[in-house]
């Protein structure tokens, strides 16, 4: 019982301790500091400046330091001088700092302790200067920080807000200036071509104009003439400016600034990435692309997957769906079979960058050993080389297994009519292993040629539309396709396909979408040759003229007979199919000849070994009983005197007990030869 209250007074005085230990110490606002630009947005004009602050909310946090890191563009804005005079920071630890080339703008001051609270703290002033119009973003960086006077350095930075202004040309002080070619100051053109018109308040005003870089340029007083229009052809990418000014009653007036933007190049080329691979057995795979564009920036991706197998055959001609607006990564649900990924990339001019990429997804036949995504030719190759070693190895086993069941004959037949029999057979083995390795080299030889074959195969009023999309290393188990765009929405086009062997020609039609996009699948599967194919706009019954012609190449994959077609692909499966069974085959008979060699190898030891015994007994017998003939002379040696005939005879069976010696020792070493074989 006392031991109980001990621990409960105990428990009580460590909540009482961790209950003052809480109140002392001192809270945290829910929420972190913020930082802020003011004015957050506004409307500029090219040549003026403006002003921004940057403000520090704390939220209720007594802070000692910030870190202000300011990003802007370059290429529009310019810092003029940033101003410190009344701002909260009393220590700045390093004076501000701006690069007008890279568009960073940097403070860093301290407070010193016990720091400052403040909702609305004044940390600079800058003043920029506009340097060209479009849309200007000040953006804090990850490098800002707000650390709390904690003695801890502790970051409660929360919120970055930034500003977004517009940046405009000065209202028009002269002439009012229109383009028909690039209407909109604030958009990207890819037209190189630049038409534009300006009023007249009299008929006897001359103009003075010039297209230049510079966003705020004034014309020079001579005049050019007293013309409202000017057309610009072959004007460079790039941000240009049309200044124009009028001379009226011999005074030259203000001037007017018109921004123009042009484009003309497409996005950079990019690949498409497939993962987990070009040829895969997963139905799902995922399609990556990225670019970029240099001027007016990317705007979105469009993607179309073109089926080129009869497992995905295609919809009517005039129902095919079109490129669609996709992201990356992309994850289309297929089906087996062969596919084009066409992905086309828009800048904010409307250029685009047309890639393709050739998609299979094939049967997981060798999922399970990770052999799915190798190519037929390099699966068939490997099964050969694989057969081929198994076939050398069969070979070595089954010499070995004859040679052992011959060592075991040639014990009980030594008759030379069968070793002549013998010596024929190993011959006739020699020159079948010759034929065999002749056969197996030809096969390979045949199957990568024949895998080679297979990878090398691979101004009117209407105007005529723009083919964009031709099928690439078409074969004849594959869909041939084509697409492009057309300057007359809503319309119509005629694809012709003309066999340039015997001069067939055939036609299509497809509709053009909206957007002026169209794309035709030819529902058939084309024979082997050379074809030409052309295009032409209809509209009602009114064609346009044809566009140029292109030269396609259909390659022979594909068997057929008659209505039957067989692919190549599925000779390879047939071809990979029949090596797998050889090779089964081949390890079927490498373990049967193992194991009746192992056994009849087992059984030669076993009665060489009984042999080796007999031998033994039959020499040491031998030696035995001369040892007891020369133990006897030797005894009669001590009583009478030995003739020269009795000499002689201990000569030699003292001889032939060296000689039964050496044979013992002969027949053992050549037991163990014969043994180790």
């Amino acid at each position: 019982m006392k031991r109980a209250l001990k621990l409960l007074s105990v428990f009580v005085l460590a909540a009482v301790v961790s209950g003052v230990f809480l109140l002392a110490t001192p809270s945290r606002a829910a929420s972190g500091a913020s930082l802020v630009v003011s004015p957050a947005a506004g409307t500029f004009a090219v040549g003026g400046t403006f002003t921004a602050s940057i403000i520090l909310n704390t939220n209720g946090n007594a802070i000692n330091t910030v870190e202000a890191a300011l990003s802007f563009p370059p290429d529009k804005l310019q810092v003029v001088s940033p101003s410190l005079g009344v701002s909260i920071i009393n220590v700045w630890t390093n004076q501000p700092q701006f690069d007008n080339q890279r568009g960073v703008l940097n403070f860093q001051g301290g407070i010193p302790d016990p720091g400052i609270t403040t909702n609305n703290g004044l940390i600079a002033t800058v003043t920029f200067r506009v340097k060209s119009v479009g849309q200007a973003v000040l953006r804090f960086t990850d490098e800002s920080k707000v650390l709390l006077n904690d003695g801890l350095a502790t970051d409660i930075l929360a919120t970055k807000s930034n500003a977004i202004f517009t940046l405009t040309l000065p209202p028009p002080l002269g002439p009012i200036v229109v383009s028909e070619t690039h209407p909109d100051q604030s958009k990207w053109y890819q037209n190189t071509t630049v038409g534009l018109r300006w009023n007249s308040a009299d008929a006897g005003e001359k103009y003075s104009y010039a297209l230049s870089a510079e966003p705020v340029d004034i014309p020079d007083d001579i005049a050019d003439g007293v013309t409202t229009s000017v057309v610009y052809k072959e004007v460079a990418d790039g941000l240009r400016f049309f200044h124009i000014k009028a001379l009226r009653e011999g005074v030259w007036g203000e001037s007017t600034h018109f921004a123009l933007k042009i484009d003309s190049q497409p996005p950079a080329e990019f690949p498409i990435e497939v993962s987990p691979g070009a040829r895969t057995s997963n139905r799902r795979p995922l399609i990556n692309f990225f670019t970029t564009d240099t001027l007016s920036g990317m705007n979105h991706y469009e993607l179309k997957i073109v089926p080129l197998s009869v497992a995905e055959q295609p919809e009517a001609p005039a129902r095919q769906p079109f490129f669609t607006e996709a992201g990356s990564p992309y994850a289309p649900e297929l089906q087996l079979g062969k596919y084009d990924v066409i992905v086309r990339a828009y800048d904010n001019a409307g250029n685009f960058r047309e890639i393709s990429q050739r998609l299979s997804i094939v049967t997981p036949l060798f999922q399970l050993f990770g052999l799915n995504a190798l190519p037929w030719w390099l699966l068939i190759f490997l099964l050969g080389f694989l057969l081929l070693i198994a076939v050398y190895i069969l070979y070595r086993l089954w010499r070995w297994h004859q040679e052992v069941h011959l060592r075991h004959l040639l014990g009980a037949m030594n008759d030379p009519a069968v070793q002549e029999k013998i010596r024929q057979l190993q011959s006739k083995q020699s020159e079948y292993l010759k034929h065999l390795i002749i056969f197996a080299a030809f096969s390979l030889v045949t199957s990568l040629l024949f895998a080679d074959s297979v990878r090398a195969a691979q101004v009117e009023v209407l105007g005529a539309p723009v083919i964009t999309t031709v099928s690439k290393n078409i074969s004849n188990e594959e869909l041939m396709y084509i697409g492009g765009k057309t300057m007359v929405p809503d319309s119509s086009v005629v694809i012709y396909l003309q066999n340039l062997h015997d001069g067939q020609t055939v036609t299509g039609s497809v509709l053009v979408d909206k957007k002026g996009d169209w794309f035709y699948s030819y529902p058939k599967f084309l024979q082997a040759g050379r074809y030409l194919i052309w295009a032409q706009g209809k509209y009602g019954e009114e064609l346009s003229v044809p566009t140029p012609q292109f030269e396609i190449n259909v390659a022979r994959t594909a068997l057929q007979f008659g209505a039957s077609r067989l692919s190549l692909e599925t000779l390879y499966m047939l071809f990979a199919f029949l090596l797998s069974i050889a090779l089964g085959i081949s390890v079927i008979f490498i373990i049967y000849h193992w194991h009746h060699g192992r056994k009849k190898h087992q059984r030669l030891l076993k009665e060489i070994f009984e042999a080796e015994e007999a031998v033994k007994r039959g020499f040491l017998i031998m030696r035995q009983d001369i040892y007891a003939e020369l133990a006897a002379i030797e005894k009669n040696k001590l009583h009478k005197n030995f003739s020269e005939q009795e000499k002689q005879q201990e000569a030699k069976l003292r001889k032939d007990l060296e000689w039964v010696n050496k044979i013992i020792e002969k027949e053992v070493r050549d037991i163990e030869r014969l043994v180790k074989g």
